[in-house]
């Protein structure tokens, strides 16, 4: 199996910082990290190609690999409409804030930028806000302080909410 470790120099490194290792999915790898701007904590989503080093370590995808190896193209173009789509909904708040304000936001997109230099070594990626590890315990306590339901019911509901979404997460990535 590949090991895939945090790029430590270039984009990377000037913009984030504490990074730590959050999930693996078919076609990224999702840290947390500290954005070295604004100082928030970020999930960032680096793209992988399907190449490898001599040491078995995963090479992230660039803007190289993907001018060079067409297979890499649609998982990176996935993600980049991803992206966009996320901000999308974001534009049209307005519309539906109660709906927009159920979606985590995408902060950056660093695929469209690097790809327009077909030379670039740096990994593609993007940003995405930070849920933070208890958004879901925070929404269901309001929604319990506001139906006032049976704790049984409360206590099994909230089980498989739980559960529903964390595989939601896992399929998403």
């Amino acid at each position: 199996e590949l090991t895939w470790r945090w790029p430590k120099n270039g984009v990377m490194e000037s913009q984030f910082e504490d990074s730590k290792k959050l999930a693996a999915g078919s076609f990224g790898v999702v840290f947390l990290a500290v954005d070295k701007k604004t100082n928030q904590q970020v999930a960032v989503k680096l793209l992988k190609s399907n190449k490898r080093t001599e040491y078995w370590e995963g090479l992230w995808a660039t803007s190289a690999l993907y001018h060079t190896y067409k297979d890499l193209q649609p998982t990176v173009d996935e993600s980049r409409q991803e992206c966009i789509n996320i901000q999308k909904i974001h534009e049209g708040e307005s519309k539906d804030p109660d709906g927009a304000a159920r979606v985590l936001k995408c902060l950056y997109d660093g695929i469209t930028p690097s790809l327009q230099n077909p030379a670039s070594t740096e990994p593609l990626y993007i940003v995405l806000e930070f849920a933070g590890h208890s958004d879901l315990d925070k929404w269901w306590l309001n929604f319990v302080n506001q139906t006032k339901l049976h704790k049984d019911y409360i206590t099994t509901f909230k089980s498989v909410a739980k559960d529903m979404f964390m595989g939601l997460k896992f399929l998403a990535e």
